[in-house]
């Protein structure tokens, strides 16, 4: 047992950890321990630094060159190495903050418990402080094992003004933020976060009534349609029966009536629009609901209270509005049931991320996060929560002046119907939904799917990364020729160069890893693995050094390549500083792939090659793809590999989801996303403009008592006229 004890002991020092005393006592029962000891050493050497390993530029002296940067855990053929296998020299980076423990005791045990949310504080002894830091987070702890306490003298029974002591302090309230101080001895239950839906849980969600919605969309915009002819047909001459024409109250109780029943039809939005006022926070269905009520009181009414004349009621705007905010919730909904879609449509599918410093990236990793982007709410719903509250109490205040201060409140259902129905726009619900609709079905058919407003407004950045694969997807890059040199046979060839090909993680891999498979080679697994900057690789294969690259890389290597060989796309094998084997590559550009280039700069997109194949360089796309790219980025080989990686990014920065491989999904979702937050942005600030104008006119009117200034025809026109922005910025969004 104290063999054991010494041994755990000196792994505990590898780990460099300083106080091990309180996990050593428990070591005589660890076996009885929910997790083993060696699990929790595993926990610690999870949360120890990387290392990594950047020499400096090499100098041509006859020796093999450093190389710019050598990957510290590079896997080849499924297997990983570490710095330490490869014989390279590392920078240790100092361990971040120590995590102290507590103890408690239950039932005869002793629950050593982390707590996540403190620092250790060292005193001078090399203890532990038992003070809190200055701003507890308040997590709870977290379980490492459980220990056999030593046994422990019986405790006196508290006397009669201890126990008053404990009764006062049972009932005090717990902390409001639910937070946990540092000697407190009970580890309290959190709530679970609710788990998120699946993507085609969450399609079948958006999918649930849609039809519906859509046949109350119709059945309250045909309703519609009569309701503005009784309102337009005396303004334009119109026929009209003449059993209404010739009665005012024939055309009200008709209007009456039918947006009676259109606001039946329409209730779910009208009573969202209430409840969204009861909870202070209205929007734009909120204003349709306030008008929609004002308008059915104010015609209910109008023949009782005021005679303003032959002007109808406003009834038939107030039905087109709660059409418009149906048809754009609707639209809202199909949009999101495509994303979802194409979300749902491949196993393990690219998820496109965004964030400020690395602009518009993808990897391809699990889909947590997407179907909870699609519940942001969108930009329009944040403008509409702060300008229309003041607009509608500002319709509510002046119908109030231009009724009861000018000494007749009988007018002021007639002023509030007039003031909100100006205030009800059009473009509420549309200034998102009728975008995002469109530019959904079209990055379905492509093969991508928008995580909502999450996907568009991230932070703004005009770059994108670019890797191989987008540039040539699988399919466009073939080995064309090959050419042995010296004594190798072209199995070892083809073998050593499809080896250190795979390691380095390009584009080139699937293409050599075929090849060696129909020629029944192996692949090896290299040492020493690095990348140059000047387009190549080296490794250790069999205890050979190997170097891959282009001609110009060979040549800066000393090695002697033939006279009169000329090859622009090429890789070059070299074993141990002699030339072995030259590989004709064959790319062959995608049409697709060219439009999508160009789409990208049309949009100041910056493409950022972001490539691991050194043939692909800014002259070599330039001459494939017929392209400039003066503009675009090529970062050093370091930056490279960091913008490459294979690792899941923030699911707080999840833009899009792409289900096909290539460029163009993955350009049409960033292009898209970046007009859409424009788009959306725009009409809801015009349409919020043209509210508060338009509630400002009325209130003139209303004030004055023009009624044949402010009729149901003209704010008709105004309204109409105020909508149109928001038909050609939903166009513009598509047309890249």
């Amino acid at each position: 047992m104290e063999k054991d004890k010494k041994d755990k002991s000196e792994s505990l020092d590898e780990l460099g950890l300083e106080n091990t005393t309180e996990i050593l006592r428990g070591l005589e029962d660890v076996d009885k321990a929910d997790c083993s000891l060696e699990e929790i050493l595993a926990e610690f050497r999870a949360e120890k630094p990387l290392k990594v390993d950047i020499r400096k530029p090499w100098a041509n002296d006859g020796e093999l060159p450093e190389p710019d940067v050598e990957l510290p855990a590079q896997e080849a053929g499924g297997v990983a190495f570490t710095p330490e296998e490869a014989g390279t020299t590392a920078q240790e980076v100092p361990p971040g903050p120590e995590i102290p423990e507590k103890r408690e005791s239950d039932g005869g045990n002793t629950r050593v418990i982390r707590l996540e949310g403190f620092r250790r504080a060292k005193e001078p002894d090399g203890g532990v402080s038992s003070e809190p830091p200055a701003e507890p987070t308040g997590k709870t702890g977290k379980l490492l094992f459980w220990k056999r306490p030593k046994a422990e003298p019986e405790a006196a029974e508290p006397d009669e003004e201890e126990q008053e002591e404990e009764q006062e302090n049972d009932g005090k309230e717990e902390p409001a933020d639910g937070g946990e101080s540092f000697g407190e001895a009970e580890e309290k239950p959190h709530k679970p976060p609710r788990p998120e839906a699946r993507p085609e849980e969450a399609a079948a969600y958006y999918s649930r009534g849609l039809g519906s919605l859509k046949l109350r969309t119709v059945l309250v915009l045909l309703i519609s349609l009569p309701m503005c002819y009784l309102t337009v047909w005396d303004k334009l001459n119109l026929p009209l029966p003449s059993f209404a024409a010739d009665s005012l109250s024939v055309r009200v109780f008709a209007l009456l009536v039918l947006q009676a029943a259109a606001t039946f039809l329409g209730l779910d939005t009208v009573s969202r629009g209430l409840y969204s006022l009861i909870r202070r926070k209205p929007g734009a269905e909120t204003a349709v609901a306030v008008s929609c009520l004002a308008s059915l009181a104010d015609a209910a009414t109008m023949l009782v209270l005021t005679d303003r004349g032959n002007n109808p009621p406003y009834c038939a705007l107030a039905a087109l509005a709660l059409f418009f905010t149906m048809w754009g919730g609707y639209l809202r909904r199909r949009g999101m049931k495509d994303s979802c879609r194409a979300a749902a449509a491949s196993a393990r599918p690219y998820l496109v991320y965004h964030t400020e410093e690395n602009g518009f990236f993808k990897r391809q990793s699990g889909i947590g996060g997407f179907v909870t982007g699609t519940e942001t709410p969108d930009a329009s719903d944040r403008i509409f929560g702060r300008v229309l509250p003041p607009v509608l109490l500002a319709a509510f205040l002046f119908s109030l002046i231009s009724s009861a201060g000018h000494g007749n409140p009988k007018l002021f259902l007639w002023c509030l119907a007039a003031t909100t129905a100006a205030a009800a726009t059009y473009s509420g619900t549309l200034s998102f939904g009728l975008p995002l609709a469109g530019l959904s079905r079209r990055l379905f058919h492509t093969g991508a799917g928008l995580a909502g407003w999450a996907g568009c407004c991230s932070p703004v950045s005009s770059s994108i990364v670019l890797t191989d694969g987008d540039l040539f997807p699988a399919g466009t890059v073939s080995i064309n020729g090959i050419k042995v040199f010296g004594d190798y046979s072209l199995e070892t060839v083809t073998s050593y160069a499809a080896s250190i090909i795979a390691a380095s993680g390009s584009g080139l891999s699937k293409a050599f890893c075929e090849l060696v498979k129909t020629q029944g080679g192996l692949l090896r697994q290299p040492d020493h693995f690095s990348f140059y900057e000047n387009g190549g690789y080296s490794a250790e294969l069999e205890g050979k050094t190997v170097l891959a690259g282009s001609s110009d890389f060979m040549a800066l290597m000393g090695v002697s390549l033939p006279r009169g060989l000329k090859l622009k796309s090429g890789v070059f094998l070299a074993v141990d500083g002699s030339l072995a084997g030259v590989f004709a590559i064959m790319y062959n550009p995608n049409e697709g792939i060219r439009s999508a280039l160009a789409c990208l700069m049309r949009s100041k997109l910056t493409p950022v090659f972001a490539v691991r194949d050194f043939n692909i360089t800014p002259a070599m796309l330039t001459r494939k793809f017929k392209l400039n790219f003066s503009r675009c980025e090529f970062p050093p080989i370091k930056r490279r590999l960091e913008l490459s990686e294979t690792g899941e990014g923030s699911k707080e920065n999840i833009a899009a989801v792409l289900c096909r491989e290539g460029l163009v999904p993955y350009a049409d979702a960033a292009v898209g996303g970046r007009r859409l937050r424009t788009a959306v942005r725009a009409s809801a600030w015009i349409a919020s403009a043209g509210s508060a104008l338009g509630v400002l006119m009325a209130f003139y009117l209303t004030y004055i008592a023009a009624y044949d200034a402010v009729t149901p025809f003209h704010l008709l026109l105004y309204l109409l006229m105020w909508s149109v922005p928001t038909f050609l910025i939903s166009g513009w969004v598509n047309r890249f």
